[in-house]
């Protein structure tokens, strides 16, 4: 499967849309622990969110870390980010933001979380 990726000036989105900034900005809307390499996950997001999404994957190895970016493909609006970290050998902690999610509530991060457990099993 071949993922859209957005270049850096693609990323440079016009005013009054948000940006990776913006979106990094806000409170974590999920925030759940998984069984899994932290870029086996990462890439699982990325393949599964690029049906609906623009999905620009980043790793960082020497951390042991990825971040997935999720834009509106239409408008190239940034989204969504999820942030996959390695927490031990065994476990990674997957942290979501959406921009458009200002109050998180009980059902907020359902459509994220499904993604998540499609990818790996909760620890």
């Amino acid at each position: 499967m071949q993922l859209k990726s957005l270049g850096v000036a693609t990323v440079l989105l016009a005013a009054g849309c948000y940006s990776v900034e913006d979106v990094r900005n806000t409170p974590p809307s999920l925030v759940a622990t998984y069984s899994g390499q932290f870029d086996e996950i990462a890439n699982c997001i990325s393949a599964q969110a690029s049906k609906n999404h623009a999905v620009t994957p980043q790793f960082y190895q020497r951390d042991r870390r990825a971040t997935v970016i999720l834009a509106i493909p239409t408008s190239h609006t940034v989204a969504e980010e999820y942030e996959v970290q390695q927490i031990t050998d065994t476990t990674s902690r997957v942290t979501w933001r959406n921009a458009f999610v200002q109050s998180p509530g009980p059902n907020s991060g359902r459509p994220a979380r499904q993604l998540m457990e499609r990818c790996a099993t909760p620890a």
